[in-house]
Protein backbone atom coordinates (compact mmCIF):
# COMPACT_ATOMS: atom_id res chain seq x y z
CA UNK A 1 0.00 0.00 0.00
CA UNK A 2 3.27 2.06 0.86
CA UNK A 3 4.46 1.78 -2.21
CA UNK A 4 1.37 2.22 -4.35
CA UNK A 5 0.78 5.63 -2.52
CA UNK A 6 3.91 7.30 -2.75
CA UNK A 7 3.81 7.66 -6.87
CA UNK A 8 0.68 9.16 -6.69
CA UNK A 9 1.93 11.41 -4.60
CA UNK A 10 5.09 12.22 -6.57
CA UNK A 11 2.96 12.75 -9.50
CA UNK A 12 0.81 15.42 -7.35
CA UNK A 13 3.75 17.34 -7.07
CA UNK A 14 5.35 17.27 -10.02
CA UNK A 15 1.35 17.88 -11.82
CA UNK A 16 1.04 21.08 -9.10
CA UNK A 17 4.70 22.80 -9.68
CA UNK A 18 4.53 22.27 -13.34
CA UNK A 19 1.63 24.53 -13.60
CA UNK A 20 3.77 27.36 -11.70
CA UNK A 21 4.93 29.58 -14.00
CA UNK A 22 8.38 31.43 -11.69
CA UNK A 23 7.04 34.95 -10.40
CA UNK A 24 3.55 34.84 -12.42
CA UNK A 25 2.00 35.17 -8.96
CA UNK A 26 4.18 37.77 -7.55
CA UNK A 27 4.32 41.84 -8.01
CA UNK A 28 7.81 43.93 -8.12
CA UNK A 29 8.69 46.08 -5.63
CA UNK A 30 7.81 48.72 -7.17
CA UNK A 31 3.67 47.90 -7.31
CA UNK A 32 3.64 45.93 -4.65
CA UNK A 33 1.24 47.85 -1.76
CA UNK A 34 3.73 48.89 0.86
CA UNK A 35 2.32 51.33 2.82
CA UNK A 36 -1.01 53.83 3.85
CA UNK A 37 -0.53 56.81 4.68
CA UNK A 38 -2.64 60.00 6.08
CA UNK A 39 -2.48 63.59 5.50
CA UNK A 40 -2.83 64.04 9.40
CA UNK A 41 -2.14 61.60 12.06
CA UNK A 42 -2.42 64.17 14.65
CA UNK A 43 -5.52 66.45 14.57
CA UNK A 44 -6.79 69.15 16.99
CA UNK A 45 -9.99 70.26 16.33
CA UNK A 46 -13.51 72.02 17.98
CA UNK A 47 -17.22 71.26 18.14
CA UNK A 48 -17.90 75.14 16.80
CA UNK A 49 -17.02 76.29 13.39
CA UNK A 50 -15.08 76.63 11.52
CA UNK A 51 -12.78 74.82 13.53
CA UNK A 52 -14.96 71.84 13.93
CA UNK A 53 -13.94 69.68 10.55
CA UNK A 54 -10.69 68.36 8.76
CA UNK A 55 -10.38 66.24 5.72
CA UNK A 56 -8.34 63.20 5.90
CA UNK A 57 -6.77 61.92 2.85
CA UNK A 58 -5.03 58.44 2.54
CA UNK A 59 -2.37 57.64 0.08
CA UNK A 60 -0.57 54.28 -1.15
CA UNK A 61 3.20 53.47 -1.57
CA UNK A 62 5.27 51.09 -2.74
CA UNK A 63 8.19 49.71 -1.56
CA UNK A 64 10.06 52.57 -3.58
CA UNK A 65 8.44 55.20 -1.72
CA UNK A 66 5.97 55.85 -5.27
CA UNK A 67 2.18 56.44 -5.08
CA UNK A 68 0.34 53.86 -6.37
CA UNK A 69 -2.32 55.51 -8.76
CA UNK A 70 -5.98 55.17 -8.20
CA UNK A 71 -6.56 54.39 -4.45
CA UNK A 72 -10.76 54.55 -4.62
CA UNK A 73 -11.63 52.09 -2.01
CA UNK A 74 -10.40 53.73 1.65
CA UNK A 75 -12.94 53.18 4.25
CA UNK A 76 -12.31 55.64 7.57
CA UNK A 77 -13.86 54.73 10.71
CA UNK A 78 -13.98 56.29 13.91
CA UNK A 79 -13.89 54.70 16.69
CA UNK A 80 -15.84 56.91 19.05
CA UNK A 81 -19.44 58.66 18.46
CA UNK A 82 -17.95 62.23 18.91
CA UNK A 83 -15.73 61.89 15.84
CA UNK A 84 -18.19 61.53 13.17
CA UNK A 85 -17.11 60.61 9.46
CA UNK A 86 -18.68 61.81 6.64
CA UNK A 87 -18.06 60.68 2.57
CA UNK A 88 -15.40 62.52 1.02
CA UNK A 89 -13.16 61.84 4.01
CA UNK A 90 -14.41 65.08 5.90
CA UNK A 91 -14.19 64.00 10.12
CA UNK A 92 -16.71 66.43 12.15
CA UNK A 93 -16.33 67.03 15.93
CA UNK A 94 -19.54 66.85 17.70
CA UNK A 95 -18.28 66.18 21.43
CA UNK A 96 -15.29 67.15 23.06
CA UNK A 97 -12.88 63.83 23.79
CA UNK A 98 -10.81 62.86 26.70
CA UNK A 99 -7.55 64.56 26.20
CA UNK A 100 -6.03 61.43 24.63
CA UNK A 101 -8.19 61.58 21.89
CA UNK A 102 -10.31 58.78 19.64
CA UNK A 103 -8.72 57.22 16.63
CA UNK A 104 -9.91 57.34 13.18
CA UNK A 105 -8.29 54.13 11.32
CA UNK A 106 -7.87 54.25 7.21
CA UNK A 107 -8.15 50.60 5.52
CA UNK A 108 -7.03 50.25 2.16
CA UNK A 109 -6.81 46.71 -0.31
CA UNK A 110 -4.88 46.55 -3.26
CA UNK A 111 -4.17 43.25 -5.00
CA UNK A 112 -5.13 41.05 -1.96
CA UNK A 113 -2.91 43.59 0.58
CA UNK A 114 -4.53 45.50 3.34
CA UNK A 115 -3.06 48.46 5.30
CA UNK A 116 -3.78 50.73 8.06
CA UNK A 117 -3.50 53.81 9.19
CA UNK A 118 -4.38 56.15 12.21
CA UNK A 119 -4.91 59.62 12.94
CA UNK A 120 -5.58 60.32 16.59
CA UNK A 121 -8.37 63.20 16.87
CA UNK A 122 -8.92 65.70 19.97
CA UNK A 123 -12.01 67.56 19.98
CA UNK A 124 -12.04 70.56 22.12
CA UNK A 125 -15.21 72.93 23.28
CA UNK A 126 -13.30 76.58 22.76
CA UNK A 127 -14.85 79.06 20.68
CA UNK A 128 -12.14 80.70 19.64
CA UNK A 129 -8.78 78.56 20.13
CA UNK A 130 -5.22 80.36 20.38
CA UNK A 131 -3.52 80.85 16.99
CA UNK A 132 -0.24 79.14 17.19
CA UNK A 133 2.54 80.66 14.99
CA UNK A 134 4.88 77.51 15.21
CA UNK A 135 6.49 74.85 16.93
CA UNK A 136 9.12 75.44 18.89
CA UNK A 137 10.80 72.10 20.07
CA UNK A 138 13.35 72.35 23.40
CA UNK A 139 14.90 69.59 25.19
CA UNK A 140 14.02 69.17 28.86
CA UNK A 141 17.12 68.33 30.68
CA UNK A 142 15.26 67.46 33.76
CA UNK A 143 14.17 63.90 31.94
CA UNK A 144 16.45 61.12 31.67
CA UNK A 145 16.01 58.97 28.28
CA UNK A 146 12.98 61.53 27.50
CA UNK A 147 12.15 64.48 25.94
CA UNK A 148 9.74 66.53 25.47
CA UNK A 149 8.39 69.18 22.87
CA UNK A 150 6.98 72.87 23.29
CA UNK A 151 4.89 74.84 21.29
CA UNK A 152 4.38 78.50 21.83
CA UNK A 153 1.11 80.54 21.86
CA UNK A 154 1.51 83.75 18.86
CA UNK A 155 1.94 86.19 20.90
CA UNK A 156 4.74 84.68 23.90
CA UNK A 157 4.20 86.99 26.23
CA UNK A 158 0.05 85.99 26.50
CA UNK A 159 1.04 82.28 26.84
CA UNK A 160 3.53 80.96 29.23
CA UNK A 161 5.37 78.00 27.27
CA UNK A 162 3.56 74.44 27.93
CA UNK A 163 4.21 71.19 27.11
CA UNK A 164 1.95 69.80 24.60
CA UNK A 165 0.72 66.87 26.03
CA UNK A 166 -0.36 68.38 29.11
CA UNK A 167 -3.05 71.36 29.75
CA UNK A 168 -4.19 74.29 31.71
CA UNK A 169 -6.75 77.01 31.82
CA UNK A 170 -5.26 79.35 28.84
CA UNK A 171 -4.63 76.58 26.20
CA UNK A 172 -6.53 73.26 25.26
CA UNK A 173 -5.02 70.40 24.79
CA UNK A 174 -3.09 69.54 22.13
CA UNK A 175 -1.73 66.99 19.85
CA UNK A 176 1.30 66.41 17.42
CA UNK A 177 2.49 63.87 15.64
CA UNK A 178 6.14 62.80 16.41
CA UNK A 179 8.62 60.73 13.65
CA UNK A 180 12.36 60.04 13.95
CA UNK A 181 14.15 60.04 10.61
CA UNK A 182 16.33 57.19 12.44
CA UNK A 183 14.19 54.14 12.09
CA UNK A 184 16.22 52.19 15.03
CA UNK A 185 17.91 55.68 16.63
CA UNK A 186 15.08 56.88 18.65
CA UNK A 187 11.92 55.14 19.50
CA UNK A 188 8.63 56.88 20.65
CA UNK A 189 6.65 54.46 22.17
CA UNK A 190 4.06 56.95 21.34
CA UNK A 191 4.04 58.47 18.23
CA UNK A 192 1.60 61.25 19.54
CA UNK A 193 3.46 61.89 22.37
CA UNK A 194 6.62 63.57 22.60
CA UNK A 195 8.15 61.16 24.84
CA UNK A 196 11.43 59.34 23.27
CA UNK A 197 13.84 56.82 24.56
CA UNK A 198 17.14 57.16 23.05
CA UNK A 199 18.96 54.32 21.32
CA UNK A 200 21.43 53.99 19.41
CA UNK A 201 24.52 57.05 19.90
CA UNK A 202 24.38 59.75 16.79
CA UNK A 203 22.64 62.85 15.32
CA UNK A 204 18.97 62.13 14.80
CA UNK A 205 16.14 64.18 13.33
CA UNK A 206 13.08 63.89 14.58
CA UNK A 207 9.81 65.71 12.31
CA UNK A 208 6.81 67.27 13.98
CA UNK A 209 4.03 67.78 12.49
CA UNK A 210 0.04 68.66 13.37
CA UNK A 211 -3.16 70.12 12.11
CA UNK A 212 -4.10 72.52 14.88
CA UNK A 213 -7.52 74.15 14.58
CA UNK A 214 -7.60 74.67 10.75
CA UNK A 215 -3.61 75.13 10.33
CA UNK A 216 -1.33 72.41 8.93
CA UNK A 217 1.88 73.18 11.34
CA UNK A 218 5.60 71.57 11.27
CA UNK A 219 8.89 71.34 12.40
CA UNK A 220 12.14 69.32 13.23
CA UNK A 221 14.06 68.60 15.75
CA UNK A 222 17.81 67.66 15.89
CA UNK A 223 18.51 65.09 19.13
CA UNK A 224 22.07 64.53 19.37
CA UNK A 225 22.35 61.41 21.48
CA UNK A 226 25.28 61.25 24.29
CA UNK A 227 26.90 58.42 25.87
CA UNK A 228 24.66 57.06 28.63
CA UNK A 229 23.27 59.44 31.34
CA UNK A 230 24.44 56.39 33.97
CA UNK A 231 27.37 54.81 34.41
CA UNK A 232 27.77 51.92 37.49
CA UNK A 233 31.03 50.57 38.46
CA UNK A 234 30.71 47.21 40.38
CA UNK A 235 33.53 47.38 43.10
CA UNK A 236 34.56 43.91 43.77
CA UNK A 237 37.53 41.54 45.35
CA UNK A 238 38.30 39.67 41.83
CA UNK A 239 37.38 42.49 39.37
CA UNK A 240 38.32 46.08 38.14
CA UNK A 241 36.88 48.86 37.12
CA UNK A 242 37.39 51.15 33.92
CA UNK A 243 39.53 53.80 34.10
CA UNK A 244 37.64 56.47 32.71
CA UNK A 245 33.63 56.81 32.83
CA UNK A 246 31.53 58.78 29.74
CA UNK A 247 28.37 60.65 30.92
CA UNK A 248 26.73 62.95 29.47
CA UNK A 249 25.49 66.23 31.11
CA UNK A 250 23.48 65.68 34.22
CA UNK A 251 24.48 62.08 34.27
CA UNK A 252 25.57 60.28 37.36
CA UNK A 253 28.17 57.53 38.01
CA UNK A 254 27.69 55.26 40.84
CA UNK A 255 29.69 52.78 42.65
CA UNK A 256 28.40 49.58 43.99
CA UNK A 257 31.25 48.01 46.98
CA UNK A 258 30.29 44.12 46.86
CA UNK A 259 33.36 44.05 49.37
CA UNK A 260 33.68 43.17 52.32
CA UNK A 261 35.11 46.14 53.56
CA UNK A 262 34.41 49.83 53.66
CA UNK A 263 34.92 52.60 50.32
CA UNK A 264 35.44 55.89 49.64
CA UNK A 265 35.92 58.05 46.75
CA UNK A 266 38.09 61.54 46.88
CA UNK A 267 37.44 63.59 44.17
CA UNK A 268 40.26 66.48 42.68
CA UNK A 269 37.62 69.00 42.34
CA UNK A 270 34.87 67.60 45.58
CA UNK A 271 32.62 70.93 44.42
CA UNK A 272 31.70 69.30 41.05
CA UNK A 273 30.15 66.09 42.73
CA UNK A 274 27.01 67.26 42.81
CA UNK A 275 24.03 65.29 44.76
CA UNK A 276 22.86 62.09 42.59
CA UNK A 277 19.66 63.07 40.76
CA UNK A 278 17.31 62.75 37.60
CA UNK A 279 17.44 59.22 37.40
CA UNK A 280 15.78 56.26 39.13
CA UNK A 281 19.11 55.33 40.41
CA UNK A 282 19.85 58.33 41.56
CA UNK A 283 16.71 59.23 43.30
CA UNK A 284 17.19 55.48 44.73
CA UNK A 285 20.62 56.61 46.08
CA UNK A 286 20.48 59.97 47.04
CA UNK A 287 23.22 61.31 49.37
CA UNK A 288 25.42 64.38 49.71
CA UNK A 289 27.37 66.29 47.40
CA UNK A 290 31.47 66.03 47.26
CA UNK A 291 33.31 63.70 48.48
CA UNK A 292 31.83 59.72 48.79
CA UNK A 293 32.56 58.92 52.39
CA UNK A 294 33.65 55.44 53.43
CA UNK A 295 30.56 53.23 53.25
CA UNK A 296 29.94 49.53 53.90
CA UNK A 297 27.62 47.24 52.72
CA UNK A 298 25.04 45.73 55.61
CA UNK A 299 26.88 42.51 55.47
CA UNK A 300 23.62 40.78 57.66
CA UNK A 301 22.12 41.06 54.02
CA UNK A 302 23.28 39.21 50.45
CA UNK A 303 24.55 40.70 47.73
CA UNK A 304 21.37 39.45 45.54
CA UNK A 305 18.26 40.04 46.73
CA UNK A 306 16.42 36.80 47.59
CA UNK A 307 14.10 35.02 46.77
CA UNK A 308 13.91 36.00 43.21
CA UNK A 309 12.36 34.88 39.70
CA UNK A 310 15.19 37.48 38.02
CA UNK A 311 17.87 37.99 40.09
CA UNK A 312 19.60 41.62 40.23
CA UNK A 313 22.12 42.84 42.69
CA UNK A 314 20.83 44.42 45.52
CA UNK A 315 20.48 48.44 45.36
CA UNK A 316 20.30 50.21 48.00
CA UNK A 317 21.97 53.10 49.92
CA UNK A 318 24.54 50.87 51.92
CA UNK A 319 25.85 49.23 48.88
CA UNK A 320 26.22 52.03 46.80
CA UNK A 321 26.61 55.70 46.30
CA UNK A 322 26.29 58.14 43.59
CA UNK A 323 27.19 61.69 42.45
CA UNK A 324 26.30 63.86 39.25
CA UNK A 325 27.99 66.07 37.41
CA UNK A 326 26.81 69.17 35.39
CA UNK A 327 29.68 71.09 34.40
CA UNK A 328 31.39 69.90 30.49
CA UNK A 329 35.07 68.21 31.90
CA UNK A 330 37.41 65.83 32.69
CA UNK A 331 36.77 65.31 37.06
CA UNK A 332 39.50 62.41 38.66
CA UNK A 333 38.97 60.47 41.13
CA UNK A 334 40.75 57.68 44.17
CA UNK A 335 40.03 55.98 46.89
CA UNK A 336 41.78 56.04 50.27
CA UNK A 337 40.26 53.03 51.72
CA UNK A 338 40.75 51.12 47.94
CA UNK A 339 44.08 52.03 46.19
CA UNK A 340 42.45 49.98 43.19
CA UNK A 341 40.12 51.97 42.66
CA UNK A 342 40.78 54.94 40.55
CA UNK A 343 39.71 56.60 37.24
CA UNK A 344 38.79 59.91 35.59
CA UNK A 345 34.75 60.69 34.85
CA UNK A 346 34.32 62.39 31.30
CA UNK A 347 31.03 64.61 31.17
CA UNK A 348 29.66 65.54 27.45
CA UNK A 349 27.47 68.48 26.72
CA UNK A 350 25.11 67.12 24.21
CA UNK A 351 24.07 70.42 22.49
CA UNK A 352 27.95 71.05 21.61
CA UNK A 353 29.66 70.65 18.42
Amino acid sequence: MRLAVYPVIIATLIGCSADIDPGRHLLDKDKFFWSLKLNHRAVNISTNAPYDTVTLEAKAYTANGDEIEGLTNVTLLSQSENVVVFPGGIIKGFKQTAASGVFVIATATINGVTLEDTAKIVVTNVVSPPKFMDINPSLNSNKTYVTMVHLYDLDPSAVEPHVVDSSNNAIPRLILNYRSRTKYGLNFDDSWNGLLLPIQKGSHVVDIDGYVYGRKISDSITIKVMDRRVQIHTVSPDMGIPRESYISLGGGVYWLNHTDDSLDIEFENPEMAKQSCCTLLGMLLASDSGNIKPFQRDMSKPVIAKPCFICFPRVEPDIGQGRSFHVPGRYKYTSRKNPNIWGTIIVSDPNSN
